[in-house]
């Protein structure tokens, strides 16, 4: 029998008519009526609320297209385009309005292509849904198309995503927001700078403020009434009308007035009053901690910046004062605090995404573990804040982060492989090897993306990947690992695809292929790839045309004349499915 691949024959292809394209239109037809489907629910779930009767037979009925879809199917993969969408090469969704366009919500975030598999469930599809309600809204939600497919981690709804830009500068899911390493957070006044002297009289000094700060009321959130937030030293008739008003909770200035007072009692006694000194200190911590009850984030991180500071003044404060100062910053910011804090979070303190995020960033090493441990919370825009400050700290820390792995729930560590490709530093990809051989496919699958994230240095990697038990694994591994476009790489892809095995790879499989050779190799890829889109055979004509229709599709991939030249022979071709690839490959260019 002659290899569809190996033979030497040459010569015109053998056209398979109209049995032969019956699959691919099949395929492409199934395809646009379930985003025809997908369409239609979306335009009624905006138009009715929950209670609605249609809202509800908008989500049943794209579940009925799912149910249709895979009547025939494993799975439906779609392409994503900026104001389209294909299958098989071939336009099934297009519309000229940018604002509303189904194609546009999902290619601004990146998503480059989607799969649907069989066993969606009806909680998937409304979950789907919701997703693309939401997306609609990102400006207004701060959550973009990724994160949100990223949280709800639909079991049978795969998604590759493309993402551009050292640093992945354009894609706000990637940065932490308002934060930049380096930057200084907040602008706590630096009250010992102007320290106020005392008036001559009877005043009430340092350890009376220090002892309102103790009260029950106190660490009860009580705030601070308003005389404290004069930095002038107060008289007994102040203290007396303090302790009756010190109740108050209405304003909110209070604390971070008294962050401040404290703040300049405690240099007024360095090196002069030792116990007025370690009673400030306590005091601030209490203070601290205060903030942190309330979702005062910002002051916290402030706090925590101001002793950073403290702790490199070395004329001010004498070794002992900075243990104290140390033991105060790691209070606000040890395992027992942020466990307390993912509590007031899941309870649903409000408080500011970005002082947070600000106070997060502040920490050092030794919260990382914590924080991997806070990527189990409950709501997702908690989760996203999280996962913005891990990067932070994780740039700095890789080591401390990696130690996270070893958490035994996948959700955790999918998080973290997740982090872990946005570091940009090449020894992650050595980390993410390990991760071929996980149970869990989620987990391989976050394994592989960030792997991609990592550029040349995972090539090496991802080849582990390309023959995972999970399908759509082995699509991201091969896809990715044609955007390293190493020689390891080109290597590892062309000895595939001339492997024995490639002919029986299916057709969705061949394109990746043939499509992440051209992407590695470049103007190098061209004479295998016209090899393949001319090789005839007598055997298999309907895999054979496949292989040649992927190969001339891979050809539009290479931007030279020795391709276009053969290209253009390729639109004359008597396959149709050939002649249609290589039309659209050289239309794509004049575009």
């Amino acid at each position: 029998m002659t290899d569809p691949l190996k033979t030497s024959e040459a010569g015109p292809s053998h056209p398979l008519g109209a049995v032969a394209d019956a699959d691919l239109a099949r395929e492409i037809e199934t395809a646009r009526s379930l985003v025809a489907a997908i369409v239609k629910a979306r335009k009624n779930l905006r138009l009715y609320l929950p209670n609605n009767p249609i809202y509800q037979q908008a989500i049943a009925g794209l579940s009925k297209a799912f149910e249709n879809a895979f009547e025939s199917q494993e799975a439906v993969t779609i392409e994503i385009q900026r104001t389209q969408i294909l299958c098989g090469g071939k336009t099934i969704y297009q519309s000229p309005d940018v604002e509303d366009n189904l194609a546009s919500l999902f290619y601004k975030d990146g998503v480059r292509n989607l799969t649907f598999l069989r066993g969606i469930t009806d909680e998937e599809t409304a979950e789907f849904l919701e997703i693309i309600q939401l997306g609609g809204r990102s400006a207004e939600l701060d959550d973009d198309i990724v994160t949100l497919m990223w949280e709800k981690d639909l079991e049978h709804v795969r998604y590759l995503v493309v993402e551009e830009g050292e640093g992945d500068e354009s894609d706000p899911s990637l940065l932490p927001r308002g934060a930049r390493p380096g930057a200084a957070y907040g602008n706590l006044t630096e009250a010992h700078r102007d320290a106020v002297a005392a008036p001559a009289g009877p005043q009430a000094g340092a350890e009376e403020v220090r002892s309102l700060a103790a009260t029950p009321g106190y660490e009860d959130l009580t705030s601070f009434p308003k005389e404290l937030m004069s930095p002038l030293p107060l008289d007994d008739d102040d203290i007396r009308r303090l302790k009756i008003q010190i109740q108050d909770k209405r304003n909110a200035l209070l604390l971070h007035r008294t962050v401040d007072i404290c703040i300049e009692l405690l240099f007024q006694d360095a090196g002069a009053n030792p116990a007025g000194f370690e009673e400030s200190v306590r005091t601030l911590e209490r203070l601290g901690k205060l903030a942190l009850m309330r979702g005062e984030f910002r002051l916290a991180a402030d706090l925590i910046g101001q002793l950073h500071r403290m702790l490199g003044n070395k004329e001010m404060f004498d070794e002992k004062g900075r243990n104290l100062l140390r033991q105060t910053r790691a209070a606000l910011g040890n395992e027992a605090r942020l466990a307390e804090v993912g509590r007031y979070l899941d309870q649903g303190i409000p408080y500011s995404p970005e002082g947070l995020e600000a106070y997060l960033v502040s920490l050092d090493e030794t919260a990382i573990l914590p924080l991997c441990d806070l990527l189990g919370l409950k709501e997702m825009k908690n989760r996203r804040i999280i996962v913005n400050a891990l990067i932070v700290l994780g740039k700095k820390h890789l080591e401390a982060l990696v130690r996270g792995l070893s958490d035994s729930r996948w959700y955790i560590v999918r998080n973290i492989i997740y982090i872990l490709g946005r570091l940009d530093d090449a020894r992650a990809a050595g980390v993410l090897k390990r991760f071929a051989s996980n149970p869990e496919p989620r987990v391989r699958m976050e394994a592989v993306r960030s792997l991609g994230l990592l550029g040349p240095p995972a090539a090496e990697a991802l080849g582990l990947y390309l023959d995972d038990a999970d399908s759509q694994v082995r699509l991201a591994a091969i896809r990715y690992l044609g955007t390293t476009r190493t020689p390891e790489a080109v290597q590892r892809i062309m000895e595939r695809i001339r492997g024995k095995g490639f002919k029986d790879l299916p057709n969705e499989a061949t394109r990746a292929h043939l499509e992440a050779y051209a992407e590695a190799a470049g103007s190098d890829a061209v004479a295998l790839l016209e090899e393949l889109a001319t090789r005839g055979g007598w055997f298999d004509r309907n895999r054979i045309e496949e292989i040649q229709t992927a190969a001339t599709a891979a050809l539009g991939l290479v931007d030279t004349p020795k391709s276009r030249e053969i290209l253009g022979r390729l639109a004359e071709s008597k396959s149709p499915s050939v002649r249609s690839a290589a039309r659209e490959a050289l239309d794509s260019r004049t575009e």
